[in-house]
């Protein structure tokens, strides 16, 4: 069988592509795989890194009011349907998978004038433009939320075909144990552990506030703070706390029970030992949160495109899995009330813990790709 998937620019649309195609790959390793990405997203350096063949279309993101840029976008846009037709057709794919970010559109687009099988994979609670569009032609669309199936069901022939079946993650995040998440991040195995992070690059909001609170976080005697800054805020962070803080190795600074590093490399470890964590509200970040059945306190990005990651965070809001705090509203007194509050509440940390463990979905990069290859077989055999 062969599978093109299509998505990219930001690692939101990226990771969970490579971890279907990875699932697909372990029931049946014969499968070829192609990926096609923009030539200015993060795709070009991370998906040759894990091994797969990379086909870069020249299209950009649309912006969201006219002008001369728009217009070079649709220009863009439309040729980039020519050039995915063309992938297409030397590759002959029996399903196309869109992923999400504005390079899935001519590669689905182009495979649906084609009656070829397409599926969808949306992250986020309030579903993207691009699957909105596509969603009506998709032979199926997996969503990641419960309210997104709800809010795509009513736009498509077929309700049926709007599955939630979670968001794809890493394979390895569910695989490391506790006990090997203290010893790789050199932790004490006798405090519970506050995992903090921004997304890749970090947040600076994230990090002026923490850099308010780290003199009473330090005073917690029985919890320790695994802090990332991002690689590109590590230096500035580094320069505003006291010499106290001293280097351990490359890039992690430690002083009392708080460590802060430029960038975790081992996500999977530390959420291994995290009993609570503060972070924004990336859909795959919080599918890998939600999995391994953590709390957590959400600080949506205010800027993510249609305010997507408030609402994937007021959605583990509403069962209890979750607090959030806007970004206009924080600051060290909001963020430490709602810290302290969980951690002199057990009970309350155990019930959100359970409540993010009920709809974390850790299969959901194999059970997605079932559905694909089920999809595959069916198209192969005429059935479709």
């Amino acid at each position: 069988m062969r599978y093109l998937f299509a998505g990219g620019g930001t690692g939101g649309h990226i990771y969970p592509a490579l971890s279907i195609a990875q699932a697909l790959l372990e029931m049946d390793p014969s499968a070829e795989i192609v990926f096609v990405g923009s030539k200015r997203g993060l795709e070009k350096r991370i998906v040759p890194r894990h091994g797969f063949e990379l086909k870069c279309l020249d299209i950009q993101a649309f912006q969201r009011k006219l002008s001369l840029d728009t217009l070079i976008t649709l220009y863009k846009a439309s040729m980039a349907v020519l050039s995915a037709n063309k992938i297409i057709t030397e590759f002959r794919p029996d399903v196309v998978i869109g992923t999400g970010g504005y390079v899935s559109g001519p590669p689905v687009f182009a495979a649906q004038l084609r009656k070829i099988p397409t599926v969808l994979q949306e992250q986020n609670a309030l579903p993207g433009a691009t699957t909105r569009i596509l969603a009506k032609r998709a032979d199926l669309v997996c969503v990641g939320y419960a309210v997104a199936k709800e809010r795509l069901a009513a736009q498509v022939r077929r309700p049926d075909k709007v599955k939630d079946l979670g968001n794809p993650i890493r394979l390895n995040i569910m695989q490391t144990t506790r006990d090997e998440g203290y010893r790789i991040l050199r932790l004490d195995p006798g405090k519970f552990t506050i995992l903090v992070f921004g997304a890749s690059q970090g947040s600076r909001a994230i990090n002026k506030t923490m850099l308010a609170l780290w003199p009473r976080l330090v005073g917690l005697t029985d919890w320790q703070v695994l802090w990332q800054t991002g690689e590109n805020q590590y230096d500035l962070i580094r320069a505003e706390l006291p010499p106290e803080f001293t280097e351990v190795e490359p890039q992690v600074i430690q002083y009392r029970n708080l460590q802060v590093r430029s960038y975790i490399h081992q996500m999977s470890a530390a959420l291994a030992v995290s009993d609570l964590v503060i972070a924004r509200a990336g859909a795959i970040s919080l599918a890998e949160i939600t999995a391994k059945g953590i709390p957590s306190i959400l600080i949506p990005l205010p800027t993510a495109a249609e305010n997507h990651q408030e609402h994937n965070a007021r959605a583990l809001e509403r069962i209890g899995a979750a607090k959030v705090i806007l970004e206009k509203d924080l600051h060290a007194e909001s963020l430490w009330s709602q810290l302290i509050n969980l951690i002199n509440d057990e009970q309350q940390r155990q019930a959100m813990a359970e409540a993010s463990r009920a709809v974390g979905k850790p299969l959901a990069a194999t059970e997605i790709a079932q559905e694909i290859m089920r999809l595959a077989v069916k198209g192969r055999s005429g059935t479709h």
